[in-house]
């Protein structure tokens, strides 16, 4: 098969070390898809290669899958790769050794709303040194989860975030090491933390009942005004 009509590899494969039974590798879309991406097909074998190959499946707008069970000191090659309606691409090999992730996430995080600037302060604190950074998780309501990576001596980062009728934000902190190729494998994630605000639009009721009394209210009103406003003047 023509390489370029098939995608090229799948990048920056992240594999994320919640606990024993929550791993989960992500990855970013071939930078050459050549058409539309159908499917990802993944692979993740325990070294040395005698063991038994897991195997996985996402459809094409799907870029991440979880693994079941992963052993938390094995070394896995772990392998993607893209596939159009022409054939399958060339596929990403990385080897993560589960050994080498770290091994508590950040704590005592902390996020503040600036609301008039639109900007989301974290803060947070982490005692690991044998990291190269921290990744940042956030999202805005029901939407997509968005990243930040910053480097391993901040523990501070200011986000700017959008506007909108929603603005209730959360966060999550995971320090990260790089593998060799541009690849990341992941501790576990902080807590959730939240900031900002909802922003609530009243609006007036026309049911019956409510209506009704506003304008026998207002009838009133007016009624006791001319009563008033009448006996003022006689008495001139």
């Amino acid at each position: 098969m023509h390489s370029f009509v098939v995608p090229s590899a799948p990048r920056s494969l992240s594999l994320h070390i919640q606990n024993k039974s929550f791993i989960l590798l992500q990855w970013k879309a071939p930078e050459h898809v050549n058409g539309i991406i159908t499917d990802y097909q993944v692979t993740a074998q325990r070294l040395p290669a005698l063991h038994m190959v897991i195997t996985g499946q996402t459809n094409g707008s799907t870029t991440e899958i979880r693994f079941p069970y992963l052993e938390p000191e094995a070394a896995y090659r772990v392998s993607v790769l893209a596939a159009n309606r022409m054939g399958t691409g060339p596929p990403a090999v990385v080897t993560f050794d589960l050994s080498t992730a770290p091994r508590v996430p950040p704590y005592n995080v902390t996020a503040d709303f600036d609301d008039i600037n639109k900007v989301a302060t974290l803060h947070w604190k982490s005692s690991l040194t044998d990291i190269e950074g921290f990744r940042i998780f956030h999202k805005r309501g029901s939407e997509k989860v968005k990243t930040v990576d910053v480097d391993k001596l901040r523990r501070r980062r200011d986000l700017a975030m959008g506007s909108g009728s929603e603005q209730i934000y959360s966060f999550q902190i995971a320090a990260f090491k790089i593998i060799r190729g541009g690849h990341y494998i992941l501790g576990p994630r902080s807590q959730s933390v939240t900031a900002g605000k909802v922003q609530a639009i009243a609006e007036r009721t026309h049911s019956g009942g409510p209506h009704h009394s506003d304008s026998s209210a207002l009838l009133l009103s007016c009624m006791l005004l001319f009563f008033v406003t009448h006996h003022w003047f006689q008495a001139r």
